[in-house]
């Protein structure tokens, strides 16, 4: 699992978004969670952003799928920042994963996941006129 923290950015927008490695193509945004935009994503309580980008769903609310590629892009982008910054990146086994998060980082379950793919696929829908 990859650990991708900053500090709140402050921002208009900020969002982080997977591609493919040769083709820079998105990835599912519909049907998974391969993006993340700034009213998506929840701050733990140390005021900390931590997206978790990984294969397997750890079952927390910043999840950022990786779609089974072993190889790809995270593209991270924010406007208007009044706190701007280079994340910090760790990368640990995801048996390993919950001793570096905060206890009270947000985690979700399957039932939720599957309502937030929900959202996704009705905004991609609205937004495509599909």
């Amino acid at each position: 699992a990859m650990i991708i923290e900053l500090e709140n950015p402050q921002a208009s927008y900020y969002s982080y978004q997977t591609y493919t490695y040769s083709w820079f193509d998105a990835g599912d945004y519909a049907n998974r969670q391969t993006s993340l935009n700034h009213t998506q994503t929840r701050t733990d309580s140390d005021g900390k952003i931590r997206y978790i980008a990984s294969v397997k769903d750890p079952g927390v609310a910043n999840w950022i799928d990786l779609e089974g590629r072993s190889k790809g892009m995270i593209t991270f982008r924010y406007m208007n920042a009044n706190n701007p910054q280079q994340p910090e990146v760790t990368v640990v086994p995801l048996s390993e994963l919950p001793s570096h998060l905060p206890a009270d980082t947000a985690i979700v379950s399957k039932d939720e996941r599957r309502s937030t793919i929900a959202i996704r696929q009705k905004h991609v829908q609205h937004r495509f006129h599909n």
